[in-house]
């Protein structure tokens, strides 16, 4: 499922600041896992990532605003007030959803060795 990206402005059309207002700032990052991705050499490892990101943006129970994807990151807030229990909730989530895809993953390119490597067997003696 693709999600638009929504660019917020916090100005008017006379690039006056509209006034100050408290917010929640939230930045999930895979960066440290994005650079294994690449230096692995996975074919399509820029889509690998994007379907990560768009795990974390699925598991966002505390509905925070997307405000940019940036890189391998996505930059979220929030104008409401959370507990420490709420940031822990949206933290743990996303972290679970995480590993669970990442472990599919992995379970599936597991299941295809066989199949890859009888290939390059019969390529070898061919």
């Amino acid at each position: 499922m693709q999600k638009e990206i929504h660019k917020q402005s916090f100005h008017d059309n006379e690039s006056k600041p509209l006034g100050t207002r408290k917010a929640f700032y939230y930045m999930p990052d895979i960066s440290g896992f994005a650079n294994f991705v690449e230096d692995t050499s996975i074919e399509h490892s820029t889509h690998i990532i994007s379907e990560l990101l768009e795990i974390l943006l699925d598991n966002n129970v505390l509905e925070m605003e997307l405000a940019e994807v940036e890189g391998d990151a996505l930059f979220m807030y929030s104008e409401k007030e959370f507990s420490f229990s709420d940031i822990e909730h949206q933290v743990s989530e996303m972290l679970n959803a995480f590993h669970l895809d990442w472990f599919a993953f992995f379970r599936k390119v597991k299941a295809m060795m066989p199949a890859i490597l009888g290939g390059i067997l019969c390529l070898g003696l061919g």
